[in-house]
């Protein structure tokens, strides 16, 4: 895949969603959702953590990768509704909601990414999954970026009509 095509593709699909009258709304409004949601979920479920803690043992990258998922998960949202909104067809809306399950996951990772963080882990992985989680965190978080990204570039193409089997308003028989 060319990077100069897929990053045109995206652009695309953004500014096809920048001249739709509630869509630019409609980005900002996830974006912040996800960012709350990214921040709380840590915060919540790690017994004795607070805004303060989580705050002086958040790396700079992690606002970074926090700010860079927020985005990507409220632009993934918003071109979902988008396709939702302009859709004819049954199998269209199945198809498209998978998409947002990586990305999601990605980013609630990413927010647990520091060590203080991965005992909200415990309840899900386990002790050898936050020791996996530990001792591979950059690369899980280069691939989650990867996934993200990805999942970006295929709902953009879905968007731009660019999918032959799954593009928007195209009528499909069965």
């Amino acid at each position: 895949m060319d990077f100069l095509k897929a990053a045109g593709e995206v652009v695309s699909a953004v500014s096809k969603l920048k001249s739709r009258g509630k869509y630019p709304a409609l980005f900002a409004l996830f974006a912040a959702a996800f960012a709350a949601f990214f921040v709380f979920l840590p915060i919540y479920l790690t017994p004795g953590n607070d805004f303060g803690f989580w705050f002086s043992i958040m790396p700079w990258w992690g606002y970074l990768l926090l700010v860079l998922f927020s985005a990507i998960m409220g632009l993934l949202l918003t071109m979902q509704l988008y396709i939702h909104d302009n859709r004819m067809s049954q199998t269209n809306a199945a198809s498209g909601g998978l998409s947002l399950v990586p990305a999601l996951a990605a980013g609630v990772y990413s927010t647990a990414a520091c060590v203080g963080c991965l005992a909200a882990l415990f309840a899900f992985a386990g002790l050898g999954g936050v020791l996996f989680f530990t001792a591979y965190r950059t690369q899980l978080i280069v691939l989650s970026v990867g996934i993200a990204l990805v999942s970006l570039y295929y709902t953009s193409r879905r968007l731009n009509r660019n999918c032959e089997s799954c593009a928007v308003g195209q009528v499909q028989p069965g």
